[in-house]
């Protein structure tokens, strides 16, 4: 059995003790000569990396997308036989404040060298143009400049809001899809968001798009959510896109071609009500079913729900589209709901992975918990696949335990952080307390035969950590300057 994780003000008061004779022997304390991690919000975005360093564990990407006046930072967390790193083996903080660098983050394989590369976006860069800009990996991580970087060439555009990876031209190099939501072409669709396509290669990814697609409405946030799934089982990754504003919301998907990508959607499918959010978010759910085929997640997170005569307003709605030989069926397989108004339930979606070893991918559904204590914790959700489809209730719950600390605001799932083969789950809550008010925090949580494990066995927030069964698992607050 695995021991209870310390809570941070056990861990605070064992800082004290620690702080007080470091400074007995005269060593400063991260407290006085560390950053401002205030409203930080670690944790508002992560992602997982994939193996980074080529040592066959994944890693685990997080940004505190809110640090130093929301110019975003950036750290990577190694895997390892026992839990990701505890202090970070990568950073990298953006160059103003208002850019949010990190708030959209991918890892993928863009020169096929066998190491996992990263692409970070900053979509507030310039006068939110925004800017993309991939590290290529390598033993020794992350190489130290940048391989390749882009800038959205309209102001407001904010390129790379949303950011994806995956080999969508089957050359077995994987390209990179970056969304730039308010981005046009020509002046008759004001902000109608377009989508890149970079081609990967072996000198890594091309200066120009091999394809761009364009929302074709005004104000259709086109591209303000990308993802990668294959949708008809051909080998080849196809392109997701999420329109929020296109009429109730509009989620599309083009498929992946050796030949060429087509400018018109091979699938789409509308939202039924205004202002639900509908496809603001989209995610690859992984294959369901073990058909063959990929599926995919849609959520409106502030859906309003009818129940009886009542209506909840922003409970929210998430709907799974399963993949086929032709592609993603017309109407949802699998629809869930929020139960209470606010519950915005689909704030955060992403695939699981196969959490519990039996053959079905899962999922990972995250929502608010406006009238729970505390009040907006926030909590998690996985839900199990099975031969027939996504299954009911969640088989793993979890709340968070802080007032407005929304848990599970971020949260992302098929990563195996052990290499233990069993997928793993990394949960944030962006705006919770550790040293300083709304720093943020991650746990991660290890998958099991029997399903994910509902103690973590990492904790991590910017000034500490804590791995489970550790002799050296408190990571504060006795750290030299280096100023």
């Amino acid at each position: 059995m695995f021991s209870s994780l310390l809570r941070p003000r056990a861990i605070l008061m064992a800082g004290i003790l620690i702080c007080a004779w470091c400074l007995f022997l005269g060593v400063p304390t991260a407290q006085a000569v560390g950053p401002d991690y205030t409203g930080a919000h670690f944790g508002g975005e992560l992602t997982c990396a994939g193996d980074v360093n080529g040592d066959g564990y994944d890693d685990v990407l997080v940004a505190a997308t809110g640090f130093s006046s929301n110019t975003g930072k950036a750290f990577l967390y190694n895997g390892s036989a026992q839990a990701p790193s505890v202090t970070p083996d990568w950073e990298m903080t953006g160059s103003a404040t208002e850019e949010y660098y990190g708030q959209r983050m991918a890892g993928g394989d863009f020169n096929n060298d066998g190491f996992s590369d990263i692409a970070i976006g900053a979509r507030g860069y310039g006068q939110d143009n925004g800017k993309v800009t991939v590290y290529l990996g390598s033993t020794n991580g992350p190489q130290a400049a940048a391989h390749w970087s882009k800038e959205g060439e309209l102001t407001h555009s904010v390129f790379g809001y949303s950011i994806a990876t995956g080999d969508v031209n089957g050359d077995g190099y994987d390209d990179l899809i970056v969304g730039a939501p308010s981005d046009q072409i020509g002046t008759t669709d004001t902000w109608e968001g377009l989508v890149y396509i970079y081609a990967g290669s072996n000198n890594g990814l091309s200066k120009t798009p091999l394809k761009i697609l364009e929302g074709n409405r005004t104000y259709s946030r086109f591209g303000a959510s990308v993802a990668t799934a294959d949708v008809n089982g051909d080998g080849i990754d196809d392109i997701v896109v999420g329109a929020y504003q296109w009429k109730y919301g509009l989620a599309a998907v083009f498929h992946g071609s050796k030949s060429s990508i087509d400018s018109v959607a091979n699938w789409t499918a509308e939202g039924i009500q205004n202002d639900s959010g509908f496809a603001y978010f989209v995610a690859s759910a992984g294959d369901i079913n073990q058909d063959g085929y990929d599926d995919v997640l849609v959520s409106a997170y502030s859906f309003d729900v009818t129940s009886g005569s009542s209506v909840l307003a922003n409970a929210g709605e998430v709907y799974l589209y399963h993949g086929s030989t032709t592609g993603l069926g017309a109407v949802p397989a699998w629809t869930s709901q929020g139960s209470e108004t606010n519950a915005y339930f689909g704030i955060s979606i992403s695939g699981a992975g196969d959490v519990n070893q039996d053959g079905y991918d899962d999922v990972l559904i995250s929502l608010y918990t406006p009238n729970g204590t505390p009040t907006n914790a926030g909590r998690a959700t996985v839900y199990h696949g099975s031969a027939t489809g996504l299954k009911k209730p969640p088989a793993w719950t979890k709340d968070g335990d802080q007032d407005t600390g929304y848990y599970g605001r971020g949260a992302i799932g098929a990563c195996d952080l052990n290499q233990d083969t069993i997928a793993d789950v990394v949960v944030a809550a962006y705006r919770y307390d550790d040293e300083f008010v709304d720093e943020g925090h991650i746990w991660g949580y290890k998958g099991t035969d029997q399903g994910l494990q509902s103690t973590a066995f990492w904790s991590i927030w910017p000034t500490g950590a804590q791995i489970e069964d550790s002799a050296a698992d408190v990571f504060m607050p006795c750290m030299l300057s280096d100023q």
